[in-house]
């Protein structure tokens, strides 16, 4: 397992945005309400971009809660290599 505490954004790709999209479409849980579960973590315009795949890049913070919401593994959205950005 690797470790996630020096991981600071995640690139996702085509492959993460359409599990992600179909993961929000499942669960049938509206982009507002989503954002409301994140507990300010995620706004609503934020999330609304995640949700229609507009965002390739997002901070770590942000993926771990949204998959805690929709219980997905971080495993399920990425292939066995990770991408990472990292500001250094």
């Amino acid at each position: 397992m690797i470790s996630l505490k020096h991981i600071e954004s995640f690139r996702l790709d085509e492959r993460a945005k359409t599990i992600l999209r179909e993961k929000v479409k499942q669960t049938e849980i509206s982009v507002k309400k989503l954002s409301e579960l994140t507990d300010g973590a995620i706004s609503y315009g934020y999330m609304n971009k995640i949700v229609y795949g507009q965002i390739d890049v997002i901070s770590g913070e942000k993926l771990m809660c949204l998959l805690d919401i929709l219980n997905i593994d971080l495993e399920e959205i990425f292939d066995s290599s990770v991408a990472y950005v990292s500001s250094r």
